[in-house]
């Protein structure tokens, strides 16, 4: 009701109205990405942004596995009755809602090829065919300040 009274204010009055007073911000309040992420947790947790899981079909599931040699971590999507499958869990929205996003527990596997990170980052995700999408553990995300004034990713 309230955004249907927003909308009418805008368009029935030729003078000032209580929208119009002001100058609205029309930037994001947080840095959703075009481009598909991971972030890495000291905790173990990784999440894949929206964009990511479209890339990769939306999966039930995810393999994880690391070059050493290149310093990358890869991605692809998996069954969820597939041996080393990591099952995805939907990120929801304090309503409910479910933003796209997903996340899993990979600590294990993590620690298993020593590249459990000391502080959390993101990662740009690279489609780098055969349907695996790597990480550069050695290039995350510049951190951008969160509302609580500390910094994330």
């Amino acid at each position: 009701m309230v955004l249907a009274e927003a909308e009418q204010a805008t368009s029935e009055h030729d003078g000032p109205t209580p929208v119009s007073r002001f100058d609205w911000f029309e930037g994001g309040t947080r840095g959703a990405r075009s481009f598909p992420t991971c972030s890495l947790t000291k905790s173990g947790s990784m999440t894949l942004n929206d964009v990511a899981v479209q890339a990769l079909g939306d999966p039930p599931a995810i393999r994880v596995g690391y070059d050493a040699e290149q310093g990358q971590i890869g991605l692809r999507a998996s069954l969820r009755d597939e041996a080393g499958a990591i099952l995805l869990r939907p990120s929801r929205t304090p309503e409910g809602a479910d933003t796209g996003s997903r996340s899993m527990y990979a600590r294990a596997v993590l620690a298993y090829y020593g590249v459990l990170p000391d502080e959390n980052h993101t990662f740009r995700l690279d489609d780098i065919g055969g349907g695996v999408f790597a990480l550069s553990l050695d290039d995350p995300l510049p951190k951008s300040r969160s509302r609580r004034g500390g910094s994330s990713a």
